[in-house]
């Protein structure tokens, strides 16, 4: 039964249930991806605690991960990945067609790249070698495309000045009018009523040649693997059966209020929304609310897609930034429609999968084992730091020697006085006191051990390989 107001198999209500249910069960997976990012990027959520004396003066990080992506990155994205497509029968006419099919994706998917700025592969990569995961996702998008044109028709042929209206010119078809004879480019044929008419094939052309223009019809993305998540049934169709995609989307503060000197009911989210002659949509994702930028953002909403095999609802939250997991009473339907492609349009791309149903166990990066000791291997490097620090500015004290008494005043009274590295008493032994230094004493055992977590380190670094 459809729903009236989504005009659905789902309502709106049922809708944000199936939403709020699949995020929750990825909730620690997209924990363990938070806190395998800080690593990388060197968050301060990830230094070492080593107290209030020494965590404005101590602080490491290994840059293993980082090195170690660049590399393995650059080996994974040497070589463009294409479409091959196969004839369902080996005979020349149908792999003619496979051929030409072949180029028409290889070189949209080369005009996306350029279009959106975007490094399919490349982002594929990050996923895989960082997170555990990456995700393509894909949807037509043939609005671009201007409406199919009508016949044109005229009362007098316009005639190619080039030509003559001969279509030719020096003997070969003339590059003006390219080959039609007319100043338009158009072919026209002569009506039995009066008049021209332009000819089935010379529409067809036209239709041919406006798409073109436009680009390749189809948006795709490789959204933070943190932002989707999924749910799979037992079943023979394609794909998964649900995926849930949250995004971020930065709003300008002026929308807003252009929105109230409207009094617009709606909201609005993009430049085009609150003037059509502005061709500036909605902007692509921002970051969430545990980044570093995340305060630079002064206003943004949360957009929730999901997909079913053969239906994709929207959702906004007006308010705010909500996190995935933490309920949808905010979520408002915006729209939804069905669609053709008999599956969620995202693929999976996974690093190393296990075989378990938890996706915090199931699905391991490529730097997995770098994740599990570099803690360890920071803390260890962190507390030889402090240890050469305090041999590069040794502590001193005054230790009571003789007769070991109180040192006086002039006038009789017990003096206390706090030596200091910087303080200008530094330089005034006080009778009846040694100065002594500070030894500490590495063990040999802590070397050792830090020793062996560089070694477990090493090993736990994937082979880059090399081609051939």
């Amino acid at each position: 039964m459809v729903d009236p107001e989504t005009k659905l198999q789902m309502s709106a209500t049922q809708a944000i249930q199936v939403i709020e249910d699949v995020e929750q069960r990825w909730t620690q997976f997209r924990d363990k991806v938070k806190r395998r990012r800080e690593h990388f990027f060197h968050a301060p959520e990830a230094d070492v605690d080593l107290g209030d004396q020494w965590k404005e003066v101590v602080f490491y990080q290994t840059d293993i991960p980082r090195r170690l992506h660049s590399k393995l990155k650059a080996r994974l994205t040497e070589n463009h990945a294409v479409v091959r497509v196969t004839p369902i029968r080996d005979i020349p006419s149908q792999r003619q067609k496979a051929n030409d099919l072949e180029e028409v994706f290889n070189t949209g998917m080369e005009f996306i790249e350029e279009r959106e700025r975007l490094d399919i592969q490349g982002f594929l990569s990050d996923g895989q070698i960082i997170d555990g995961l990456a995700w393509l996702h894909w949807r037509k998008g043939d609005h671009i495309w201007p409406e199919v044109p009508e016949y044109a028709e005229t009362d007098e042929l316009p005639m190619c000045e080039m030509c003559e209206g001969t279509g030719k010119a020096a003997g070969k078809r003339c590059p003006e009018c390219e080959g039609t004879g007319t100043s338009d480019g158009i072919a026209y044929e002569e009506q039995e009523e009066g008049g021209y008419r332009e000819t089935d094939d010379s529409l067809q052309e036209r239709r041919r040649r406006e798409t073109a223009v436009a680009g390749f019809p189809w948006y795709v993305k490789v959204p933070p693997a943190s932002s989707v998540s999924m749910l799979e049934d037992e079943s023979l169709e394609n794909g998964a059966a649900v995926i849930v995609f949250r995004r971020v989307v930065p709003v300008l503060t002026y929308l807003e209020q252009v929105r109230k000197d409207k009094k617009a009911g709606e909201q609005i989210i993009s430049l085009n929304q609150a003037n059509k002659h502005i061709p500036v949509y909605g902007e692509v994702d921002g970051p969430g609310l545990d980044s570093v930028s995340s305060g630079d953002y002064s206003k943004r909403v949360s957009v929730v897609e999901l997909w079913t095999r053969n239906e994709f609802y929207e959702f906004c939250d007006y308010s705010g930034v909500g996190m995935a997991g933490t309920g949808g009473a905010n979520l408002t339907f915006v729209k939804g429609f069905t669609h053709p492609y008999g599956m969620p349009p995202w693929a999976l791309c996974p690093a190393v999968e296990i075989n378990d149903p938890d996706p915090h166990n199931r699905y391991l990066p490529v730097l997995e084992g770098v994740f599990r000791l570099k803690g360890m291997y920071d803390r260890l490097t962190a507390l030889m730091l402090v240890m050469a620090e305090q041999t590069a500015l040794p502590y001193y004290y005054w230790a009571k020697e003789g007769t070991k008494q109180p040192r006086l005043s002039e006038d009789g009274e017990q003096q206390t006085v706090t030596f200091q590295r910087n303080s200008a008493l530094a330089e005034e032994a006080p009778e009846g006191y040694e100065l002594r230094k500070v030894e500490f004493d590495v063990n040999s055992a802590f070397v050792q051990t830090v020793q062996h977590i560089r070694e477990e380190l090493e090993a736990a670094i994937p082979s880059v390989g090399s081609a051939e």
